[in-house]
């Protein structure tokens, strides 16, 4: 309280320690092809987030579907708007 009756301007933020890095990151490159490739197959055939964390899950890789699916939404429209431009 006396901070704020002294300053109207608040102190600064203390920096928080980087997070690290999701372990899907190391398979973006993969990712990205199958989602390029999904493109020249019909719609239902296409990578569901689904069938992307199987494939991972099977060559070891620890990550939660949920967060697989909403990094897997970023990245094909990311995708999709580099194929358009």
């Amino acid at each position: 309280m006396r901070q704020a009756l002294a300053s109207a301007v608040p102190p600064p933020r203390k920096p928080y320690p980087q997070r690290p890095r999701p372990p899907i990151d190391r398979y973006a490159g993969v990712i990205d092809g199958w989602l390029l490739a999904d493109k020249q197959v019909p719609r239902k055939q296409w990578h569901a987030a689904r069938r992307i964390w199987q494939r991972l899950v099977r060559a070891l890789l620890k990550v939660w579907l949920f967060v697989l699916r909403l990094w897997c939404l970023d990245r094909a429209f990311h995708v999709a708007f580099a194929t358009q431009a």
